[in-house]
């Protein structure tokens, strides 16, 4: 209730969400509760959280690529196939940001990443994950086929 409160009062979204955006910068992974608060925030307020989110999931350690993979999660799985369906270019750039996480090292990543597909149109998503399908390595071909 404290954020909304405080984005109502007319500041500057990102300076009141910088503080949140910066513990994702942890070395451990983010809580539950911690990764639905963001996706709500990515929702109203893409243009100041997503970039954020997004350069998670290109850093070096798995447990900051899993924050970012477990907030898109929890963004797609609220928003609902209708929502992301409306927000095409939304749902466009996840999904390009995503697909390269179906290769990752940690198998809980490539879960998540496959679980962000299930929340997307089938037909764009067919269209991405097709090739991968055929991909050498098995992560991905699994992941895909997964997703």
């Amino acid at each position: 209730a404290l954020l909304p409160a405080l984005l109502r009062t007319g500041r500057d979204a990102s300076t009141v969400l910088q503080p949140l955006l910066d513990a994702l910068q942890t070395t451990s992974r983010t809580s539950a509760a911690a990764a639905a608060l963001v996706a709500e925030l990515a929702i109203s307020h893409p243009a100041v959280v997503l970039p954020d989110v997004l350069r998670l999931l290109s850093s070096r350690l798995a447990s900051q690529r899993a924050n970012g993979l477990a907030i898109l999660h929890a963004a797609t799985e609220r928003m609902g196939l209708r929502q992301l369906t409306e927000r095409s270019r939304l749902a466009e750039g996840l999904m390009q940001a995503v697909l390269p996480m179906l290769g990752d090292a940690e198998l809980s990543s490539r879960l998540l990443a496959a679980g962000i597909f299930t929340h997307l149109e089938p037909p764009r998503a067919m269209a991405s994950l097709a090739p991968l399908l055929l991909s050498r390595d098995a992560r991905v071909r699994s992941a895909a086929e997964g997703a």
